[in-house]
């Protein structure tokens, strides 16, 4: 996802919808790769020191947990400003009509 971004022409459509819809969908999924991940990680810990020392895996998971939602914490802002920039603004440099002439009204 992140590399046909990278990849674009770069014309105007690209900047006013498909940039941001490609990144709409590309964190969310950044999100479950790394969720996906970490849970796979912390899993191998438990299976790892199944007998004893089990503080070990407890503090690798609340520190897995830390990291996740410090990461949701830090890209939360850059996902609701493309939402706002894709889906609230989509006509605001569209204008209706054009206000370079403007008549004087008739008295």
């Amino acid at each position: 996802m992140f590399l046909s971004i990278l990849t674009s022409r770069y014309a105007e459509y690209d900047f006013l919808e498909s940039l941001p819809r490609k990144l709409l969908f590309g964190l969310p999924t950044l999100f479950l790769s790394i969720t996906t991940m970490m849970v796979a990680f912390g899993v191998s810990f438990f299976v790892l020191y199944d007998k004893g020392l089990l503080w070990i895996p407890i503090l690798i998971c609340v520190l897995v947990v830390f990291l996740a939602l410090l990461y949701v914490r830090l890209q939360y802002k850059l996902f609701i400003d493309v939402i706002r920039s894709t889906y609230r603004s989509r006509y605001l440099f569209k204008p209706k009509k054009s206000v370079l002439y403007i008549e004087n009204p008739k008295v």
